[in-house]
């Protein structure tokens, strides 16, 4: 599935952007094993919001002029208990999915094209919400566990990456999220964090010095005021870790979801 890869690419853009700014501004360049757990911090946008799909979503809505509207799909004119999609091991509400589509709409500038309104963005947005159960699901069925210690621990290095608490809960009220969704989500996220660290390769994903080469010369082709390669060496070296790792959890959770025989039962 393209859309479930398609958070961590996203994700994978906004650090990039993060890092180039970063080394715009002469700071240390991040290291190796810091991206590898930048990547996995991907589900952590996933879980607490799922939002920033909408920046993608809004360009390629503008690019094609708008979208094919669903039908009438608010959570006033459908039943929030309605199941859009199930399986032995997961279901998800409409009631579930509304709740992710008014968080996107909450993140969105006043003057945006909404892009909650095409067909398509729902039905990505619900695939996203079931790859995230799945992985919560097969998490627990593996006995991965977070104590109360980790859980504040993270939500404490998720208060200090706002900029303090003040923050972090203006953020968390813009998107309609309480505090008590804030731990449940930051706990599923440390137990597919876990999970994915144990059960796939990602910690293994190695560059060389080939790949960064090839990497640099599709990028900047001839531009004159391209950094030089000895500049950027790391940046694009995260991108492709982030590139790589992100297909080994795709592939990951595509055999979830063969095992697991969702059907998608969204109208």
């Amino acid at each position: 599935m393209v859309s479930f890869c398609h958070i961590g690419n996203i994700v994978s853009k906004r650090m990039s952007e993060n890092n180039q700014t970063t080394s715009e501004q002469s700071a240390p360049l991040v290291t190796r094993p810091k991206q590898k757990n930048a990547f996995l911090k991907w589900v952590v946008v996933a879980v607490l919001a799922l939002a920033l799909i909408a920046v993608v979503a809004i360009y390629k809505f503008d690019l094609l002029g708008g979208g094919v509207a669903p039908d009438d799909t608010s959570a006033n004119a459908l039943d929030a208990n309605a199941i859009v999609a199930k399986s032995e091991k997961i279901t998800v509400t409409r009631g579930e999915l509304d709740e992710k589509i008014d968080q996107v709409r909450r993140s969105l500038p006043p003057d945006a094209v909404d892009p909650t309104q095409d067909a398509a963005f729902e039905l990505q947005l619900l695939d996203d919400l079931i790859s995230l159960k799945l992985l919560t699901v097969e998490a627990e069925a593996k006995n991965y566990t977070v104590s109360d210690d980790e859980l504040n621990a993270e939500i404490t290095l998720l208060v200090e990456q706002f900029g303090g608490q003040e923050a972090l809960n203006q953020q968390l009220e813009a998107l309609g999220i309480s505090d008590e969704e804030l731990r449940t989500n930051m706990r599923n996220e440390l137990l597919i964090r876990q999970l994915l660290e144990a059960e796939t390769t990602i910690d293994e994903v190695e560059v060389t010095d080939a790949e960064i080469a090839e990497a640099y010369k599709s990028t900047v082709g001839e531009a004159e005021d391209a950094p030089p390669l000895e500049q950027v060496t790391e940046l694009i070296r995260s991108e492709i870790v982030n590139q790589k790792s992100a297909g080994i959890v795709q592939a990951y959770v595509d055999g979830l979801r063969d095992q697991a025989q969702v059907e998608v039962t969204l109208k």
